[in-house]
């Protein structure tokens, strides 16, 4: 019996089990941490001019 990857595959979604691929934790945390430090650098650029605008007499507070 010649049994090819899609042969396989096909068998198996016929059979109800999701084969489809998935991405590893670790790049689920790689993605998680890209966003949150873009976050975070929005934010601490966001308090960088509030300070500045303070500081220089707070003409738009």
């Amino acid at each position: 019996m010649d049994l090819n990857m899609q042969d396989v595959i096909s068998y198996l979604k016929e059979k109800g089990i999701d084969v489809a691929p998935q991405k590893s934790t670790f790049q689920l945390n790689t993605e998680m941490v890209a966003v949150l430090l873009t976050f975070l650098m929005a934010e601490v650029d966001f308090l960088r001019a509030r300070v500045d605008t303070l500081e220089g007499g707070g003409e738009n507070a």
